[in-house]
């Protein structure tokens, strides 16, 4: 009944703004599937399925992120996380930069915490771009799969306090 419910609420929308039932949802979702394509264009066939689980991933613990792309990187904003007067920039818990070949997620966390990690590179004074400084980079779905585990503490919303 709810699924009934749901889909004829997308088909109503799509109609009154002449929009397919996808593009609501992409937009309810906060999906601009523009920024993923201009993203990952020039991503090697590996790297584009690691991002896509990535993508995933993080929008599956995460519902209703944001995208914040830049020139460089490619940022998440959470949407229930707005701290009074924070910037769009001091929101984004997750930036991946962008690479041909492989994932390099940049943490907003402190590096020297995370010792106990050993895929963590300190970037704290390297000149670098994407938001935080401790950087992760991933190669392939096991590293990926170690990514998740490692860092669902951080990757998860935190309750309102």
């Amino acid at each position: 009944m709810r699924s009934e419910k749901l889909k004829s609420f997308l088909l109503d929308a799509a109609a009154q703004i002449g929009a397919s039932d996808k593009e609501v949802l992409a937009r309810v979702l906060h999906l601009r599937l523009s920024d993923l394509e201009s993203f990952t264009q020039e991503m090697r066939p590996e790297a584009k399925i690691l991002f896509a689980e990535l993508d995933y991933g993080l929008r599956i613990r995460n519902p209703g992120l944001h995208y914040a792309p830049r020139k460089s990187y490619l940022g998440y904003r959470r949407e229930t996380v707005n701290t009074a007067g924070a910037g769009e920039r001091s929101q984004v818990f997750v930036s991946v930069l962008r690479n041909n070949t492989t994932l390099d997620v940049v943490l907003p966390i402190e590096p020297g915490t995370l010792a106990h990690i050993p895929s963590v590179r300190d970037l704290t004074g390297i000149g670098h771009h994407g938001i935080g400084n401790a950087r992760v980079t991933i190669t392939d779905p096991s590293q990926l799969n170690q990514f998740f585990a490692d860092f669902d503490f951080w990757l998860r919303p935190r309750p309102a306090a």
